[in-house]
């Protein structure tokens, strides 16, 4: 299934698509989590209790395709997305900040 893929996609999935899973995770678990637990009314409380939950479960999708690229597509680097985060200045707020 996975023989057709492009190199060059192969390429941009290990390196920044799945990098992405690293924001969608920090955004669901940091900012709608907290956000809920503060909102004033229950439909509130409702509505970012699911958006936490669409992140998270969308950073779970990514590693979950990532992992399966891993096991199906021939040198394809399936931690490669962590060093993207982690070191390059368009992966991570960290290394974009003036004291990193």
């Amino acid at each position: 299934m996975f023989a057709s893929l492009d190199p060059a996609w192969v390429k941009v999935l290990e390196r920044h698509v799945f990098a992405w899973a690293h924001a969608e995770h920090g955004i669901g678990l940091h900012v709608y989590t907290p956000a809920q637990r503060d909102a004033p009314t229950n439909m509130i409380n409702n509505a970012m209790a699911v958006g936490a939950a669409h992140k998270l479960r969308f950073a779970q999708d990514l590693i979950l395709y990532n992992l399966t690229l891993s096991d199906e597509v021939d040198g394809f680097n399936g931690e490669l997305h962590r060093q993207t985060w982690q070191e390059t200045r368009s992966g991570s707020p960290r290394a974009s900040s003036p004291s990193a």
